[in-house]
């Protein structure tokens, strides 16, 4: 490619890249000094990449200030997009995947809607990512008990007792309700052997 479409095609991508950037009305206070203030850079890195031997012997130091210098400029938004990548990589973009902690926000809607079925999956797919939970265990039993199924109840309330650093009002809870579900299971078989 010839030097000077290598300049121009590095300041177009760089300075739509910046229009991306500050797209959202915070970060347009300052835009078009910012513009100013990059353009020469730009075309700095732009010469750099024409002769890639003068790129990756001579100037290592002067592409790491430039980008340096250009991530300076852009701080806020940079820093702003790149956080919100970090959360939304961290807890999931809230619709249900996507995140290292389980949340189960998802699944209380599911539930609230009467849809139960795709509570379980869902509510099963956020323990995979940390099985002794006790809020998800404690709704996957309610879901078991309102399907009279104590015995699967039972199970997921002794997988979230298992957790380490249970809350005694947590282990209150699990007891109280591995109590009322035992009798659920007792009338079951007595209206079975009926």
């Amino acid at each position: 490619m010839p030097p000077a479409a290598t300049i121009l095609s590095t300041v177009t991508v760089g300075f739509l890249g910046m229009l991306w950037l500050s797209r959202e009305d915070e970060f347009r206070h300052y835009r078009w000094r910012r513009f100013a203030w990059s353009a020469p850079l730009l075309v700095f890195l732009g010469s750099c990449f024409t002769h890639v031997s003068f790129a990756f012997s001579s100037s290592p130091f002067h592409l790491a200030g430039a980008t340096m210098v250009l991530f300076l400029i852009w701080r806020e938004p940079l820093t702003h997009y790149g956080s919100q990548l970090f959360i939304i990589g961290f807890f999931g973009d809230g619709h249900g995947g996507g995140s290292v902690v389980p949340t189960f926000s998802f699944a209380q809607k599911l539930i609230n809607d009467d849809e139960l079925n795709e509570a379980e999956r869902e509510i099963r797919l956020q323990l995979a990512k940390e099985p002794h939970n006790f809020e998800g265990n404690r709704m996957l039993a309610a879901i078991y008990q309102e399907w009279r199924q104590p015995d699967k109840a039972i199970e997921r309330l002794d997988m979230a007792s298992q957790r380490p650093d249970l809350p005694e009002s947590h282990a209150v809870f699990i007891a109280e309700a591995k109590e009322e579900l035992q009798a659920m299971a007792k009338q079951l078989a007595e209206e079975r052997g009926r």
